[in-house]
């Protein structure tokens, strides 16, 4: 299996692109799901922004998806038929609409309750109401979790991705989507008036410093058990590092998604413009590094 790659992927760059669009939208709604604000009115301002976000990244990978299959038919049987269960694709492509389906009918739950408290009505929901409350949120950030993870999986299974046959791939998938929720919410948070106060604001900005960090000690124990290893993972390895794509890991993934962030995360924490821009490299580097787990081979 990991002998003899051929020298051509199948898969362009129009599907790195998805695998990042999914992982930002995963990412923002495990983020909701994690961190909220205290005050009701506020954790549903900051779920309602949230929540167009991931569903304009999903829109998106929706499309890009339908447009690498070809035909929009190939993508109505991925999601209607039950005997492709063991193809990784067409169980994401079912994810990626029950997270849609999901995540429509929570944005008109948060529509209406917003609704009802501009209009002075402070009524807590009862009955069916209140159940889907509970239940939706919970079944969101179960589906985004298998979004986050689902590209490891499904690239793990075929040649052209060395590096989703690694030992920390499926972990490296879900930590750089949840670094990239964790950015949104962030920008969200200095960039739309009113959303968050600064406690809140000083909550996911240490959240996300937590997530970079993290991300940074996996890449290097990834590089650590892939130094020496099969012939394969050694030489996607040392392209990433040394080779062709050296310049964006270093650059895009190292600079701009660690060291930057890390730099105006925690030394300029109260300064709105550095927080945006250290966040901003957060999803850059994210972004690279899910790219080239998909693109170096």
């Amino acid at each position: 299996m990991f002998g003899h790659p051929l020298p051509e992927s199948p898969w362009g760059t129009l599907l790195a692109v998805y695998f990042i669009l999914i992982g930002i939208s995963s990412g923002i709604t495990l983020q909701l799901w994690w961190t909220r604000p205290r005050d009701s009115k506020a954790a549903d301002s900051f779920e309602w922004y949230g929540g167009l976000v991931a569903a304009v990244a999903l829109g998106i990978a929706s499309i890009i998806l339908i447009i690498d299959l070809g035909q929009p038919q190939r993508f109505f049987l991925m999601l209607t038929s039950f005997s492709n269960l063991g193809s990784p694709m067409a169980v994401g492509a079912k994810l990626l609409a029950l997270k849609s389906g999901l995540l429509a009918l929570y944005l008109f739950l948060l529509f209406k309750r917003r609704q009802a408290h501009a209009a002075g009505d402070s009524t807590s929901p009862v009955g069916a109401t209140a159940t889907l409350y509970r239940v939706v949120p919970v079944l969101l950030g179960i589906s985004s979790f298998g979004l986050a993870v689902y590209p490891a999986t499904l690239l793990s299974r075929t040649w052209i991705s060395p590096m989703a046959m690694s030992p920390a791939a499926s972990v490296i998938f879900l930590c750089t989507a949840m670094a990239a929720g964790a950015a949104i919410a962030v920008i969200l948070a200095h960039v739309v008036p009113g959303l968050a106060d600064q406690h809140f604001r000083a909550r996911i900005v240490g959240t996300l410093v937590f997530l970079v960090a993290i991300q940074g000690l996996l890449f290097i124990f990834e590089g650590l058990a892939l130094h020496g290893n099969v012939p394969a993972l050694s030489s996607s390895l040392n392209e990433m590092i040394s080779g062709r794509w050296s310049r964006t890991f270093w650059g895009l993934v190292v600079v701009a998604g660690l060291v930057v962030p890390l730099v105006t995360l925690v030394g300029f924490s109260r300064h709105r413009i550095a927080v945006i821009v250290g966040a901003t490299g957060v999803l850059i580097g994210t972004g690279a590094a899910r790219y080239l787990f998909f693109i170096v081979h």
